[in-house]
């Protein structure tokens, strides 16, 4: 079952890749942060990434973190190599976590779900989540209120 909205950040400790920087609980606490779950062979996560990364340049100034937990859904997705050269082919620059056992998947409730989207405002509280094609649709009124309450 996903997380709840109220939920605190889960441990991210566990993976033994990453792509672009390891992140900790702790270099994330004072930044909202938006998780985002995906593979390289699932189409809606390939179709949202424009609007991710408008919303990485848009929101940056506000502090605004995303991480990306790269989450196989076909063999050839754990095959990191693919994996690099997809993040280098659709200009994905965050911290990538390559979540091959699902260890990640599995703490925030994914449900084998892709892709899926985790807010969490400046204080590591889970404010809003949203999964598939229109995920990010759903999402940004959250996302709004969350950079709002960081600011203020």
């Amino acid at each position: 079952m996903a997380l709840k909205v109220g939920a605190l950040l889960p441990a991210l400790d566990g993976i033994e890749e990453w792509i672009g920087g390891r992140v900790t609980n702790v270099e994330l606490e004072g930044y909202p942060v938006l998780f985002d779950f995906w593979a390289l062979s699932c189409p809606f996560c390939l179709q949202n990434l424009p609007r991710l990364h408008e919303w990485r340049d848009q929101y940056a100034d506000h502090g605004l973190k995303i991480v990306a937990v790269h989450l196989p859904m076909r063999d050839v997705d754990r095959q990191s190599e693919n994996v690099r050269s997809a993040l280098q082919k659709y200009g994905i620059n965050e911290p990538c976590a390559l979540d091959h056992e699902g260890i990640l998947a599995q703490r925030f409730g994914t449900g084998g779900i892709w892709p899926y989207y985790f807010l969490f405002d400046a204080m590591g509280t889970m404010r809003s989540r949203a999964a598939g094609y229109s995920g990010l649709q759903i999402l940004e009124k959250a996302l709004q209120r969350s950079l709002a309450l960081s600011t203020a």
